[in-house]
């Protein structure tokens, strides 16, 4: 997989501070790299516009596991992919812990983006409480066994799976590279045990990511990208993660 970068806006920026930042980042992406925005919907078109014809792919935050229907508030898939997204987050953290997501229903997230042609990051990861006292594995093991069951083999190849700490996210504490590839072992672990050794799936990382660490996710933990939350809102911030990502990836 090309690696990845991908800015998680949450909750930040209108269309003019969008724009802007889209053609700032636009005009010093670089080969080899897959750069993804992850806007509010209230600025995906703005986004897409002012991405048209360059190498900036457009996801969406959030998707409801419905295609439409009375449900105020949400947005469909089928609606995100209208709206010009290739990539979609599924139970994002904050998600899960903030607006009480469960893994049933990240679940059927899932499956609804699935039914779609938007690829799905699907986000897990360890609450502090898990971490403090060891158990880290269980609380991965467990979405990511509630998240696939069911699938096809054919459906997970379509998956990135996004390892995000809880207690790394926007807290100023990233993971050590030991942590992050320890994680990265035990999704690769769950799904080789459900699909086989054949199947791999691209792995990212989440949580207090910023140019002086992002390498050594990259380089020495292996990992396929990161996903990037308060560290992303700065264009240049944004830009020096590609350029750190792209050197780090350089033959």
């Amino acid at each position: 997989m090309t690696p990845m970068v991908a800015a998680n806006w949450k909750m930040y920026k209108g269309e003019p501070e969008a724009v802007a930042w889209t053609e700032e980042v636009c005009q010093h992406l670089v080969p080899g790299v897959q750069a993804v925005v992850f806007p509010p919907a209230t600025a995906l078109t703005a986004v897409r516009q002012a991405a048209a014809g360059r190498p900036l792919a457009l996801g969406g935050q959030n998707a409801f596991y419905e295609p439409e229907g009375a449900y105020t508030g949400e947005i469909s898939p089928q609606m995100l992919w209208a709206a010009g997204c290739r990539y979609v987050l599924v139970g994002h953290s904050e998600r899960r812990y903030i607006f009480g997501e469960t893994d049933r229903e990240v679940a059927l997230r899932l499956r609804a983006v699935l039914s779609t042609e938007l690829t799905p990051m699907l986000c897990v990861g360890e609450q502090i409480e898990d971490y403090d006292r060891g158990d880290y594995h269980g609380a991965i093991q467990r979405q990511m066994g509630v998240a696939l069951k069911g699938l096809e083999a054919e459906e997970v190849s379509r998956l990135i799976v996004a390892y995000e700490p809880v207690w790394a996210i926007g807290t100023g504490r990233a993971a050590t590279v030991v942590e992050a590839e320890r994680a990265a072992d035990i999704i690769r672990q769950v799904i080789r045990r459900l699909y086989g050794s054949d199947l791999e799936v691209p792995i990212v990382y989440g949580g207090s990511v910023v140019a002086e660490n992002v390498r050594s996710f990259v380089e020495v933990a292996h990992l396929d990208g990161v996903l990037v939350g308060s560290g992303s809102l700065d264009a240049g911030a944004f830009r020096a993660l590609v350029a750190e990502v792209s050197g780090a990836r350089a033959p």
